[in-house]
């Protein structure tokens, strides 16, 4: 093992990864994708390596020799989570990541729950959400990594103190609890609840962020408030203010907000006079900025101790790297499921959601429409313009559509310039009318490109499910044949119903 792997890991550092995989066929296709990344310089380069066997990969574990496991789930009469469970047993540190040959939830859920780094299926992996998983699964096993050596220095520190070292354990408690959280909503109030857990002189808990752009404090969540309204808030540059001092990065200790206006207005805002005596304020730090702040507050002054502060400090740190976590999650799954280009759907994510929207409206009977369409001569605009052009054309006749849709409608990108609309309880006159509607925004007006005005038309082709309607796959058939008609009698027309 490197000396490196128990660090933080340096430019260019070699990571290497361990493929277990029955089928050699999909480590020469990894190991192709691999290869393909751009030549240019990165933080981590990957090494593969590959091994077709359950115990081939048990031995493996022993050796402690890689950064990170791609497993398959699929491997003879055992599966990845087998092997996981065993590799734990074996005290492997190393994050596994499961792979799959199509998406399965309940395996998914497995998956994470028996402390999986990540699930990927095979037939949707490229190379950029591959690169992120890794990161993703590295940077957060050093995450706890650090986060471990944290808890036992602070655990040593405050070992002479019982109230100290109970309040630190209910922390490392919480921490566990957080860094498996990927749901921010979820993340923000485990946060907020772990912060007053720990601190129990704690009245009320507030999660502010930074708005980067106008650097105003804005409330994300708050507890122990009803519905009381918390404005925003700007954030002081220098001064006398406390808040100078936590623009700085600098945690604050008050004891008495009393007779500073613009503390205890920050805290109290629509609440009572008053209300709030004393605190503690922590900033939420990413790298050299300021995230946000977690403040701690109560209704008697001196409420908290130094003590107090040391420990939400800590916290803070740890709160800050889960809501790290959950991002970069939610940018993975941005990537998983959105057309690059336009920002909608993309084909898999579209079957998805249409599949339960369809299986819906065949359940309880409800109407369905589905609409097809592209843009009428568009190689012709890439052959006139070039590609950067018909571009911007996709992405003009997106938001063309997108105004003059339902909100319950779900737009996806098909593939090339072909998009698909399902319209949820729409029956043929009203799937019709937003046909129309989408025809004409398109074509109402050239669009606006960087060589000057392209004019633009759409074809649209739609069709309506009934109960012979088997699948999915047949109602966008039937609304692609549409199309094809419409382009045949001669384009910027509808046809189906």
């Amino acid at each position: 093992m490197t000396a490196s792997i128990n660090g933080r890991y340096r430019l260019n550092e070699r990571i290497q990864i361990l493929l277990v995989d029955d089928d050699e066929e999909e480590y020469v296709l990894l190991k192709a994708m691999v290869s393909q990344a751009p030549k240019r310089p990165a933080l981590w380069k990957f090494d593969l390596d590959w091994v077709g066997t359950y115990e081939q990969a048990l031995a493996a574990f022993s050796e402690c020799r890689h950064h990170l496991y791609l497993v398959d789930y699929r491997l003879g009469k055992r599966n990845g989570l087998d092997l996981l469970h065993e590799a734990s047993a074996r005290g492997c540190q190393a994050p596994i990541i499961i792979l799959t040959g199509q998406g399965n939830y309940e395996i998914d859920l497995a998956a994470m729950q028996s402390g999986a780094a990540d699930y990927l299926v095979k037939g949707q992996l490229t190379l950029p959400l591959l690169e992120r998983s890794i990161r993703y699964a590295i940077e957060r096993k050093q995450v706890q990594k650090d986060l471990e050596r944290l808890v036992q220095e602070r655990t040593h520190d405050l070992a002479l103190l019982r109230r100290q070292a109970n309040e630190l354990s209910a922390l490392h408690k919480a921490t566990t609890s957080l860094l498996s959280t990927l749901d921010m909503n979820t993340l923000v109030s485990q946060i907020l609840d772990a912060a007053q857990e720990a601190i129990p002189a704690a009245e009320r808990s507030w999660l502010h962020l930074v708005d980067p752009h106008d650097n105003r404090v804005n409330p994300l969540d708050e507890t122990g408030l009803g519905n009381a309204r918390i404005r925003s808030l700007d954030l002081p540059v220098g001064g006398q203010s406390s808040l100078a001092s936590l623009h700085e990065g600098h945690p604050l200790l008050v004891e008495d907000v009393q007779g500073e206006p613009a503390l205890q207005g920050f805290l109290e805002n629509d609440l009572s006079p008053n209300t709030v005596r004393s605190a503690v304020i922590v900033p939420l730090i990413l790298g050299q900025a300021i995230f946000g702040a977690l403040t701690l507050c109560a209704s008697k002054p001196a409420a908290f101790s130094e003590t107090d502060l040391d420990l939400l400090t800590s916290f803070a740190a740890t709160a800050t790297a889960a809501m790290q976590n959950a991002l970069l999650y939610a940018e993975v799954q941005y990537l998983a499921t959105t057309d690059a280009l336009t920002g909608q759907l993309n084909r898999r994510a579209l079957f998805e959601l249409g599949q339960r929207e369809f299986d819906r409206s065949q359940r309880f009977g409800h109407p369905l429409a589905a609409m097809m369409f592209d843009v009428d001569h568009f190689k012709q605009i890439n052959d006139s313009y070039g590609h950067a052009t018909g571009d911007q054309v996709l992405v003009a006749v997106v938001e063309r559509t997108c105004q003059v849709i339902r909100r319950v409608d779900i737009l996806g990108r098909y593939g090339g310039d072909e998009f698909a609309i399902l319209l949820p309880e729409a029956d043929q006159p009203v799937a019709r009318k937003i046909a129309q509607r989408v025809r004409i925004s398109v074509s109402e007006s050239p669009v606006i490109t960087d060589v000057g005005p392209v004019s633009v038309s759409t074809s649209i082709g739609i069709a309506q499910a009934n109960q012979d309607t088997a699948n999915l796959d047949i109602l966008l058939n039937r609304a692609d044949q549409a199309l094809l008609q419409s382009k045949q009698a001669g384009r910027n027309r509808i046809e189906g119903g």
